[in-house]
């Protein structure tokens, strides 16, 4: 799905910056999800990509959810199943002071033992320094770096997952942030999901 040939799936609003048409949740402190059908196929193998911005200072993994169910990122959670069983998290840390597990010693910005290594976190402070204008983020895509993808993943894509066991189980996108928007937001501009 892009955003800009397609509207935003519910429960999602369109939020434009300039020419950017992004999607975003209309609710603060929460995950929003959005279902995936998987056809019925049984697969194996999950890859994608999802495109992000972000506004301001988002945590990463620094939050207070522990479980699959809680709110355990700044970011997207990608799952699939009842109960959920974890495929990929995307991870988004704003300034100096909010770290990627990459960037730091500090044990309260590692991923939580279901994320394991499936995982991508990104700052944008990086690539576009510390002391910026935070409305600068929005013109800065996320999670485009290549993640854990090899061999027969191809390079436009992000990540490529094998299952413990073959599923049919269609797939849940959750948007999650856990402080107001004033403080920090997610905004997704596309997502592309595929399973063998």
């Amino acid at each position: 799905m892009d955003i800009p040939d397609e509207n935003c799936p519910s429960p999602l609003q369109l939020k434009t910056f300039g020419s950017n048409r992004l999607c975003e949740k209309s609710s603060e402190k929460s995950c929003v999800s959005i279902t995936m059908s998987a056809g019925g196929q049984s697969y194996t193998k999950v890859r994608g990509k999802v495109t992000g911005y972000v506004f301001n200072s988002p945590d990463g993994f620094k939050t207070s959810g522990t479980t699959i169910d809680d709110l355990y990122v700044d970011g997207v959670s990608i799952t699939h199943g009842s109960p959920r069983e974890h495929v990929w998290t995307y991870a988004a840390a704003g300034s100096s002071n909010h770290r990627c597990p990459q960037n730091t010693d500090d044990e309260s910005y590692r991923q939580p033992s279901f994320v394991d290594s499936n995982y991508l976190c990104v700052r944008p402070a990086d690539f576009i320094g510390e002391n910026v204008n935070t409305k600068d983020f929005y013109d800065v895509p996320l999670w485009t770096t290549l993640g854990n993808c090899a061999g027969d993943c191809p390079d436009d894509l992000t990540f490529c997952v094998t299952l413990t066991q073959a599923t049919s189980d269609d797939l849940e996108l959750r948007i999650c942030t856990d402080e107001s928007k004033a403080n920090e937001d997610i905004y997704i501009k596309s997502f592309d999901f595929y399973v063998q």
